[in-house]
């Protein structure tokens, strides 16, 4: 109905449609039965992932490497030239009462750059993380937390609004 309000036509490539009560039915089951497979292709591979990182230690790959490791066949390797600025980090915060602000500031000036590479500066946010990281004193929880959608809310972009709370260890 909202395609035919706007005169635009719907194709499909590789099956045939009709603009008839049959043809709204045969793409409304056929769009059913693929949000269906989806969501099974996305709960196999979560059980999976989970699988792999309770059953055989693996860490599962996140959206960032932690400053100061690398990835190495599902483990967290230390890399020992940023594992060195890591603990700078640590004794410039606890030693010297550098702000995250200080702290970032003396990295960039010591030519050190963040792993990401969008980013060539130190945020305050990314030294807190590393400050209060349990990956950095030997601890990793996978799927550690849980999103939550807020009820009705919607993010700049459209998006629905998420909050996020840590599960269990």
């Amino acid at each position: 109905a909202e395609f035919e309000k706007h005169d635009i036509q719907l194709v499909f490539i590789d099956a045939e449609y009709t603009n008839s009560p049959e043809g709204r039915l045969f793409f409304n089951l056929r769009s059913s039965f693929s949000e269906f497979e989806l969501s099974q292709i996305r709960r196999r591979t979560k059980l999976g992932r989970l699988k792999a990182s309770e059953k055989l230690q693996k860490v599962m790959p996140m959206g960032h490497k932690p400053f100061g490791y690398f990835w190495d066949d599902c483990k967290l390797i230390i890399d020992e030239e940023e594992a060195e600025h890591v603990r700078k980090i640590y004794e410039w915060y606890v030693f010297e009462g550098l702000t995250m602000r200080e702290i970032g500031e003396r990295l960039y000036s010591f030519g050190v750059l963040p792993k990401s590479k969008k980013v060539k500066h130190w945020s305050a946010s990314s030294i807190r993380r590393i400050l209060s990281s349990e990956t950095y004193v030997g601890r990793f929880y996978y799927n550690k937390r849980k999103s939550i959608k807020l009820k009705g809310q919607k993010t700049a972009s459209g998006n629905p609004k998420m909050t996020y709370e840590n599960r269990d260890k």
